[in-house]
């Protein structure tokens, strides 16, 4: 690599770093959540998904999925509601506690991009936005997993 390019991966590398250090950590009433804030997230902002909604999302085997969603419905922030009409069918919802949860969480990102907005310039905001989106839809054709991660 060229000395730019090891500088861009160090900046991209800290930037992700930053804006994930503080999800890793994460406690809810003394109860670890850590990433499953995101797919506390996912059910605020599509309630009554189903577990394979989840599945798809987390890009996970569905005993994994499954995993994730027992710790949020032991820590009492999900629901599981079964189909009136297919039992094996099973909606997700955010329990009180869990809509309390994600609001403030939508605050706290709500507060994040207002201090963006203080910070930066409209035409700045409006390129990290585009590139943003770019590196998203990027993230989506990468392998799951890399190759040199394989057999680890």
């Amino acid at each position: 690599m060229n000395p730019e390019e090891t500088q861009f991966m160090e900046i991209f590398t800290t930037f992700i770093e930053r804006f994930t250090q503080g999800m890793e950590g994460f406690q809810y009433k003394g109860k670890h959540i850590g990433t499953g804030m995101f797919l506390l997230n996912f059910i605020g902002k599509h309630p009554n998904c189903s577990m394979s909604d989840v599945k798809v999302f987390l890009k996970l085997i569905p005993s994994a999925a499954t995993r994730r969603i027992d710790k949020l419905v032991n820590i009492g922030l999900v629901h599981r509601i079964n189909d009136d009409k297919d039992r094996r069918l099973v909606k997700l919802i955010l329990t009180e506690e869990g809509k309390g949860l994600y609001q403030k969480f939508l605050q706290t990102r709500i507060f994040g991009m207002q201090m963006m907005k203080q910070e930066f310039s409209q035409e700045d905001l409006a390129i990290f936005f585009k590139i943003l989106k770019r590196v998203v839809e990027l993230k989506s054709k990468f392998p799951k997993k890399p190759e040199f991660f394989k057999n680890q």
